[in-house]
């Protein structure tokens, strides 16, 4: 790689870089005050590291031990979600104990649901289906669809067809709304209970 062709890409590296800052700051912008300081902080570092990466990969061009080490399989969490895990204060390895990563998006769950109360069985479902689209997606804002809970609480034996819609209704301020069933996103309550289902189940 010439100087001229070194020089081009740091030009678009800094860009890049100046619009995932703007997009960092858009996001703490939306969380409580409290935790703006220490989220701007860990998701700045996030993308610095990540453009450095970059950055070594390219100047490297070759089998060096640097580009080894980049290609090691790591899970690339979207912004939404460590802002999330940062202002609820989870580590984001928590999430190593939640699903099993594979190539490209594919995720499998690996936590357990107590079946004792399928009231609650179904909306920890539902909370951390909203958690696992969310990484799966960046485009999805922590959202799940509600035949997508009918079909794992069905493989999970909690499903509770006569109260199935209740259960949701019985718990609606854990959600923005109810109105559309294929598109139902978490609210800020809805968001401190996932916290409290990820911190339970991963101690379970």
């Amino acid at each position: 790689m010439d100087d001229e062709e070194i020089s081009s890409n740091l030009g678009t590296y800094e860009k890049n870089t100046l619009k995932k800052i703007s997009g960092i700051i858009e996001i703490c912008e939306k969380i409580p005050e409290t935790y703006r300081e220490k989220c701007f902080e860990i998701l700045l570092n996030n993308t610095l590291h990540d453009t450095s990466q970059q950055i070594a990969r390219n100047l490297d061009g070759g089998n060096t031990e640097t580009e080894i080490a980049i290609k090691k399989p790591e899970l690339s969490v979207p912004i939404d979600v460590r802002a999330f895990l940062t202002q609820y204060e989870i580590n984001e390895l928590s999430l190593n104990k939640l699903f099993i990563f594979g190539k490209g998006n594919e995720i499998r769950t690996t936590y357990h649901i107590d079946p004792k109360i399928k009231s609650t069985a179904q909306i920890q479902i539902a909370l951390l289906t909203a958690l696992e689209n969310s990484i799966k997606d960046s485009d999805v804002n922590f959202e799940f669809s509600s035949e997508e809970i009918r079909k794992r609480c069905q493989n999970n034996d909690v499903y509770d067809n006569k109260n199935f819609k209740r259960h949701f209704k019985a718990n609606s301020n854990f959600f923005k709304s109810l109105s559309d069933l294929e598109h139902i996103g978490l609210s800020p309550d809805g968001k401190s209970e996932l916290a409290d289902v990820i911190t339970k189940v991963i101690h379970e």
